[in-house]
């Protein structure tokens, strides 16, 4: 039995000393059999055409591949790839199918590497090069220029003197009624330095009568409009004002009596005032026929030319809006408003008021929405608002998706709505005096401008670039370097 063992013994010892030698006679490994690695992959027929290479990155820890964006014409139905792989490896497939839904922008699928018997899976993303709309509001990018109860608030808009406020991309309107400060005009360009001690102030000669000789206003395409709190009879007519510049003298452009009216009102106009004109100063004018109760429940007239008006119309529409009615145009759609009210949902109109859609005032977080409006901006399109009485909040919500404003809204009363942006002012506006007003400018599609004010809250104004894509933002800040 010794000479067995000692037999076995000698035999074994060379063995076991030949297989170390063999793993561990050069630095360099040599290929292993089996192996299932993925060392270099290219995409060979992206492009419209199909000639274009697109070269992937690996990432074997987490077996995921990644590609720049491709073409959105590529035949995404018959990828074909160009794989770096290990001797006697192959892919599972020739040809893989990445088609990607409708509305989506990229697709992850699993691809295989097969090796004899072994197999090993990476996750493959391809993206498409899609372009990026609309504006960018996540905290990184807004600008805010703050005259609130955040910081310190305007002073004419810390009590009710100031019910109105409006801007366009060269100035702030503030609207103080008699016993406040008079009305004046702040330069975008002083607040955006946080300055709003240079006012403009307009001048008021001649501007008299009503319960307030001033009361609401609106800027439009440069111009100044200013309204009285009134109760249209012979004493006390319904006056609007209009500046052509900050310097010049307000021009009396109606002076409207409740004779002139078809039908009776026993309301007062003035709380608020609504008006968009176009580059040619055409356009309407409407305010609410403010009453418990009435018949009418807003007034229309009709501008040409900055400062030719005609056809007071009185209009019976179907929801009274209360004291803060506002029927603001649809941007881009001359035939479309959006009117709401603190007595009345947000609510789709034609220029007559008729309603084609109304969003339930329990669709939103508040019911209280002030100078509801719709923007477009970069090819995308948003609800604005300013979320009153309270602490007031700027709101905006995303309601690009339909392809008229009737789907759009529709879709968001169905959809999410949450804001892509909600801005606090601060402040503490009591239910009775909740004028809120909203104001926006654009600086094509490179800039958005939005402003909201409200008495007891102050005023805020933000801003936001438009969206880019992050590898160009990653180009821009290399070049910066």
């Amino acid at each position: 039995m010794k000479k067995i063992i000692k037999y076995i013994v000698i035999i074994l010892v060379p063995l076991f000393c030949l297989s170390v030698t063999s793993c561990s006679s050069d630095d360099s490994e040599p290929e292993v059999s089996g192996l299932t690695i993925i060392y270099g992959i290219k995409i060979l027929n992206a492009g419209a055409d199909g000639t274009e290479i697109v070269v992937g990155t690996v990432d074997e820890d987490k077996k995921e591949i990644s590609f720049p964006e491709v073409d959105p014409e590529t035949n995404l139905s018959g990828v074909r790839f160009e794989v770096e792989l290990p001797e006697g490896a192959r892919m599972d497939e020739e040809e893989y199918n990445f088609t990607i839904a409708e509305g989506k922008s990229s697709l992850t699928r699993v691809i295989s590497v097969i090796n004899g018997k072994r197999k090993r899976e990476y996750f493959a993303t391809i993206r498409l090069d899609l372009p990026v709309f609309g504006a960018d509001f996540s905290d990184a990018k807004m600008k805010v220029y703050d005259f609130s109860g955040q910081t310190t608030m305007y002073t004419d808009l810390a009590a009710a003197n100031t019910r109105s406020a409006h801007m366009d991309k060269d100035y702030v309107l503030i609207v103080s009624r008699e016993g406040g400060t008079r009305p004046h005009l702040l330069r975008v360009e002083d607040l955006k330095e946080g300055d709003a001690s240079q006012p403009i102030m307009l001048s008021t000669n001649n501007v008299t009568g009503g319960t307030f000789a001033i009361s609401a206003g609106r800027l439009a395409q440069g111009h100044v409009y200013i309204c009285n709190l009134a109760t249209p009879s012979p004493e006390t007519p319904l006056k609007i004002y209009h500046w052509s510049s900050p310097t010049a003298e307000p021009e009396l452009i109606v002076s409207l009596y409740s004779t002139d009216l078809t039908g009776y009102v026993a309301g007062r106009f003035g709380d608020y005032m609504s008006m968009d004109l176009d580059e040619s100063g055409n356009g309407y004018i409407f305010l609410g026929v403010n009453a418990s109760q009435t018949t009418y429940k807003a007034l229309r007239l009709r501008v040409t030319g900055f400062t030719n008006v005609t056809e007071p119309t009185l209009i019976n529409n179907d929801v009274y809006g209360g004291y803060w009615l506002s029927v603001n145009q649809v941007d881009g759609s001359p035939e479309e408003y959006l009117y709401t009210g603190h007595s009345a949902p947000i609510m789709l109109v034609n220029s007559n008021l008729q309603t084609q859609y109304t969003i339930p005032a329990t669709t939103l977080a508040h019911t209280d929405g002030s100078d509801a409006q719709i923007i477009t901006f970069n090819e995308e399109r948003y609800m604005v608002m300013l979320a009153t009485p309270g602490a007031g909040s700027i709101d905006i919500y995303d309601i690009t998706d339909g392809d008229t404003t009737l789907e759009a809204l529709t879709l968001f009363d169905e959809g999410n709505q949450t804001a892509l942006r909600k801005y606090s002012l601060g402040g503490d506006i009591a239910a009775g005096t909740a004028s809120g007003s909203i104001g926006w400018a654009k600086e094509g599609d490179e800039t958005l401008y939005i402003m909201g004010a409200a008495p007891g809250a102050g005023f805020a104004l933000l801003e936001f670039p438009k969206k880019v894509k992050e590898d160009d933002v990653d180009e821009e800040e290399e070049d910066e370097e």
